[in-house]
């Protein structure tokens, strides 16, 4: 398997310089159990790099393989039953802007917007979260996000693994809370306008704002 056919071509010049990285991935998945669909590992890469204004790190893959898009936190349009860490991010969603709750949990839109919706690791074994962690996406995200670095490029970190990227974001355009997991989403996330101070950083920066309505 070659995880690398699977590539953007906006984004295959940027990872073909750690290919042998994604090659070892590839030997360590097993393309008929992994969370997303093999077709679907790279989905968060559906933005042209120069498109990029905001990054909203996630983790890892959702582990029931009906919700896992590629695409970090966001689910198909047509599965009605929602994580309950994308109820919460949706719960903060309409407390935030005030927007009604969106008719699904498919955040694929916000992309159209300049956000890259990545999860660091971007493949688990499915229904067992954090399995494939260790086995070389980090190299990956990092070598992506350094590609991105900008200081005009806003990183939403939420949790203490997301703060690890921290460094690829200048600190005035860094949006960092707890977690939005119902472990940790009472602990100050609820409350937190990921949303709406995006947007606050994105202004002062000189930079058009997102339209986050789904």
């Amino acid at each position: 398997m070659d995880l690398f056919s699977y590539v953007p071509e906006p984004w295959q010049g940027i990872l073909g310089e750690i290919k042998p990285t994604l090659a070892t991935i590839s030997r360590h998945v097993d393309k008929e159990s992994i969370n997303p669909k093999i077709e679907n590992v790279f989905a968060a890469l559906n933005i042209p790099p120069e498109k990029v204004k905001v990054v909203i790190l996630g983790q890892d893959p959702y582990p029931d393989p009906r919700h896992a898009t590629g695409v970090a936190f966001s689910i198909p349009q047509e599965i009605s039953v929602r994580p309950p860490t994308l109820r919460n991010i949706l719960k903060e969603y309409v407390d935030d802007l005030g927007f009604p709750e969106p008719p699904s949990g498919d955040l694929s839109r916000w992309m159209e917007e300049g956000v890259l919706l990545l999860n660091p690791i971007l493949t688990c074994k499915s229904g067992v979260s954090l399995t494939h962690q260790g086995i070389g996406w980090e190299e990956v995200s990092h070598h992506l996000l350094a590609s991105l670095s900008s200081p005009k490029i806003v990183g939403v970190l939420w949790g203490k693994k997301a703060l690890d990227y921290q460094k690829f974001f200048g600190k005035e355009m860094t949006v960092a809370s707890p977690h939005p997991s119902p472990l940790s989403a009472y602990r100050g996330f609820f409350g937190s306008k990921p949303f709406s101070t995006t947007n606050e950083r994105l202004i002062g920066a000189g930079i058009s704002p997102i339209n986050w309505r789904l």
